[in-house]
C-alpha cells in the first residue's frame, strides 16, 4: 500500500506546485488586470496599481517556491517513471516531456525577467527617480508613472500565461502517451 501512497503524494505535490505557479498567473491575467484596465479615475488607478504590485510581489515568493518544488518532485517522478533524462526525443512521450521541460525553462526565464522589471521604480519619488520607498522623500509618483511601470511587466506576464497553458495541456495528455 505504501508503494502507491508515495508516488501519489509526489504527484499531488508536483501538481500543487504547478497550480501555485500557473494559478497565480490566472489570477493576475484574468482577474486583476481587467479590473485595472476598466478603471478611469487616476487616483483609483494609482491605488489599484499599488495594490496589484503588492499582490505580484507576494505571488513572486510562491512562484520561486513552486519552481523549487516542481524541480524536486519532478526529479522523483522521473526516477519513479524511469525517464530517460531531461532532454530526450527517443519516443513521443519523451519528446512531449522534453518540450514541456523547455517551456518550463522559458517560464522560469520570464519569471526572472518580470522580477527584474518589477524592481525598477522609475519616477517613484525623488528627483532622480530613486526616492525613498513608498515616497518617504515626500514625493508620490503620478498615476501615469505607476501604470507605465506596471505595463512594462505585462509582456512577460502574458507570455508566461500562454506558456503555462501549454504546459498544463502537455501535463494533461502525457499520461495517455
Amino acid at each position: 500500500m505504501l508503494q502507491n501512497i508515495v508516488p501519489g503524494l509526489i504527484t499531488f505535490l508536483h501538481e500543487a506546485f504547478m497550480v501555485m505557479w500557473i494559478g497565480g498567473l490566472f489570477v493576475l491575467v484574468l482577474v486583476l488586470l481587467p479590473v485595472l484596465k476598466k478603471e478611469s479615475d487616476p487616483q483609483k488607478t494609482k491605488l489599484y496599481a499599488a495594490f496589484a504590485r503588492k499582490i505580484q510581489l507576494r505571488l513572486r515568493i510562491y512562484v520561486y517556491v513552486a519552481i523549487v518544488g516542481l524541480w524536486a518532485t519532478g526529479m522523483f517522478l522521473s526516477k519513479m517513471n524511469q525517464s530517460l533524462g531531461l532532454i530526450n526525443f527517443s519516443n513521443t512521450f519523451q519528446t512531449l516531456l522534453t518540450i514541456k521541460h523547455l517551456l518550463i525553462f522559458a517560464m522560469i526565464g520570464m519569471a526572472v525577467w518580470r522580477t527584474l522589471l518589477m524592481r525598477e521604480k522609475p519616477g517613484m519619488g525623488g528627483k532622480d527617480g530613486k526616492g525613498g520607498k513608498d515616497g518617504k522623500d515626500g514625493q508620490q509618483p503620478s498615476p501615469e508613472k505607476v501604470m507605465a511601470n506596471m505595463k512594462k511587466t505585462l509582456l512577460p506576464l502574458f507570455i508566461n500565461f500562454g506558456l503555462g497553458l501549454v504546459v498544463m495541456f502537455l501535463s494533461g495528455i502525457l499520461p495517455f502517451m
